[in-house]
């Protein structure tokens, strides 16, 4: 992880086998590629996921946010994200508590609202 070509940290934050004390490493990576990698890797762990969650970059909160591996709080966090893509993500996992999902109902945006009742079986056929 200490190795100067953002490639090859990418490419270890890709490997689901990663010990998890190196996802919470790369999770902080000045380099973007290497902090989607984290994020999008279903071998992440929560921890990781967690300081992920308050990145400055839309995209790496969406892939988290997508993560099954996202604790609940994290998830829950993230649903009070200013972007909508966020939020919806959030109302796609599975993890995601029923009382999170109940606030997304109210949620400004349709597709975000959509998701959610689709997630709460609330979506019509």
């Amino acid at each position: 992880v200490k190795d100067k070509d953002w490639r090859t940290r990418a490419s270890i934050a890709k490997n689901s086998s990663t010990p998890e004390t190196i996802f919470e490493i790369l999770a902080k990576d000045k380099e973007y590629s290497v902090r989607e990698q984290v994020a999008r890797n279903l071998g992440a762990t929560a921890g990781a996921l967690e300081i992920l969650s308050a990145d400055n970059k839309d995209n790496i909160k969406m892939y988290v946010a997508r993560n099954p591996n996202s604790s609940a709080a994290t998830l829950t966090r993230l649903a009070a994200d200013p972007y909508y893509a966020t939020r919806r993500d959030v109302a796609t996992n599975i993890g995601t508590p029923n009382s999170v999902l109940q606030l997304l109902l109210n949620d400004s945006q349709q597709e975000v609202r959509n998701a959610a009742e689709k997630s709460l079986g609330l979506a019509k056929t």
